[in-house]
């Protein structure tokens, strides 16, 4: 994939559903098609935020282990 991320948040200091609602608002600001990076902690957010946002139609594109404990996470939105 050639496009980059016009957005980054980073949600490692936030609790669901918190975080959540966060990385919605990031991607509700970008286009359809347009790509948004969230930074979040593994574990439970990581999986939570990502079911949640494949359920509201965006795409996970790639998911990438920073090995601190915290994944990057490059989503299109739907």
């Amino acid at each position: 994939m050639n496009q980059k991320a016009i957005a980054y948040i980073d949600i490692t200091h936030t609790y669901y559903p918190n975080n959540f609602r966060t990385a919605r608002v990031a991607i509700n600001k970008i286009e359809p098609g347009e790509l948004v990076k969230i930074r979040l902690k593994s574990g439970k957010p990581l999986l939570k935020i990502s079911k949640s946002l494949e359920q509201a139609g965006h795409k996970i594109r790639l998911v990438n282990d920073n090995r601190d404990g915290t994944y990057t996470v490059l989503i299109e939105r739907g």
